[in-house]
């Protein structure tokens, strides 16, 4: 009897490796290509390499290259996003601008760098464009970071402001104190504050205690005092709270001088996130209720984490010009760098996405609509 041949298996077809974005929690270093979903992008190496035939062991082989390695030892990530070294503000705008335009566009690497080579050999004479080479690459990991953030921004369900310097133009505490006459001794105190120089329950204590401000002056400071509104944050609110997300209003400052903008804004006073000032009967300065988590470094990352667990935010945004706004993401999903009234530098460095209009923001909404 003839014996029929085994039938031989198909060879099961296969399919290239695609990027997987939970990689990123055991290699930080890498960021998901902008076109190809078979690529990786190392923001040390400043290059793209394939995960199409081996994924996270593609990932390990590139961790293992020397070129990986030499970029490693000569700093972390974390290192690069947060203390950048650039020699003059001009070049800090420069390479702002160029990672704008690199993620607008959604340029490749190669395109970028061919663009930075290019500005060096048509403006001569330019000293920062002598420099693109140096800055460009810097530039490029930023651009992927803020497509990130725009990523979270456009999918938002919760967002936090902060108040002075960012919804309002001036600093309250400061205006205050020009109001009790003590503004000079404050403004040095709130700079310091600000900018991370010192813990802001330090600052914050300071402060207060050279204004000392009755329950008189308070009030009639509020009574007085009308809410200066950065250009863009009334229309930008309005678009947040038609799109069904949340707007919180987070601040180091006196919720009795933030409630006034919060009515103007329609964001309910429950929404207020702030310090409140103690008064003895009398009405002289007892000091400020030091159980508010504002009233302290870290505050606003404990505002954030307790709105996240209560409400279950999965893309809760933090806007603010400061070093505690900074500090506030992570639990925040994504932060945001506001320098529309004041631009501190460690902030503008630090921040992923960093704007100086409010306008920045909405036209991204805006196009995430209409797309």
């Amino acid at each position: 009897m003839a014996l029929t041949p085994p039938k031989s298996n198909p060879k099961r077809q296969r399919y290239p490796t695609k990027y997987q974005v939970h990689w990123e929690k055991e290699f930080p270093w890498i960021g998901k290509h902008s076109t190809s979903k078979t690529t990786a992008f190392c923001k040390l190496c400043c290059r793209n390499f394939s995960v199409s035939h081996g994924g996270k062991h593609d990932v390990k082989k590139h961790a293992t290259s020397s070129m990986h390695i030499l970029h490693e030892k000569s700093g972390s990530l974390t290192t690069f996003v947060t203390t950048v070294q650039v020699e003059d503000q001009a070049v800090t705008n420069a390479e702002w601008l160029f990672a704008n335009f690199i993620c607008e566009h959604k340029l490749s690497v190669e395109a970028a760098d061919h663009l930075s080579k290019l500005c060096k050999r048509m403006f001569p004479d330019s000293v920062i464009a002598q420099q693109a080479e140096d800055w460009s690459g810097r530039a490029v990991r930023m651009a992927l970071d803020m497509a990130s953030v725009k990523n979270v921004w456009r999918a938002a369900d919760a967002v936090c402001f902060d108040v002075d310097s960012t919804v309002l133009k001036d600093e309250a505490l400061d205006e205050l104190a020009k109001f009790c006459g003590v503004g000079q001794e404050v403004q040095e105190w709130t700079n310091k504050a600000m900018g991370g120089g010192v813990s802001f329950r330090e600052a914050l204590t300071e402060r207060l205690n050279i204004v000392k401000p009755s329950h008189k002056n308070l009030s009639d400071f509020v009574s007085q005092h009308t809410p200066d509104f950065s250009p863009g944050i009334k229309e930008l609110v309005a678009i947040l709270k038609e799109r069904g997300v949340a707007v919180y209003l987070v601040s180091g400052g006196m919720t009795s001088i933030i409630e006034p903008a919060a009515e103007i804004l329609s964001v309910p006073f429950e929404n207020i996130y702030a310090n409140k000032l103690k008064f003895y009967y009398h009405g002289d300065y007892a000091g400020f209720d030091e159980d508010q988590p504002t009233s302290e470094s870290g505050g606003k990352k404990v505002v954030v984490q307790r709105l996240k667990d209560k409400f279950g935010y999965k893309n809760l945004v933090m806007i603010g010009d400061g070093a505690t706004d900074m500090e506030a993401c992570p639990p925040a999903d994504a932060f945001i760098g506001y320098g529309g009234n004041v631009v501190r530098e460690k902030v503008q460095q630090g921040a992923q996405w960093f704007v100086r209009d409010f306008q920045e923001l909405i036209q991204e909404l805006v196009k995430d609509e209409s797309s």
